[in-house]
């Protein structure tokens, strides 16, 4: 069903289309779900000014292990 999908997808949205599709839903952390949203929690400026390491920033805050680690507490603090 989802490589069908993907096809149908493929076959109506260009390649830059699809990846703004994605980048504007996905989860970022803090409630913020979509680049815009994020930037907009961690830059008071639009996405056109970010500098390279602020858009590395935001790429990162996909990563799954990096949401995990936010949410486990430091060695030598025991449980949240």
């Amino acid at each position: 069903m989802s490589g069908a999908l993907a096809l149908q997808i493929e076959r109506y949205y260009t390649k830059n289309q699809i990846m703004e599709l994605y980048a504007n839903h996905i989860f970022l952390g803090a409630n913020a779900y979509g680049v815009e949203a994020r930037r907009r929690d961690l830059f008071w400026q639009t996405s056109e000014d970010l500098t390279l390491g602020e858009a590395a920033l935001l790429a990162e805050c996909q990563k799954p292990e990096r949401i995990l680690a936010d949410l486990q507490p430091l060695p030598g603090q025991g449980k949240a």
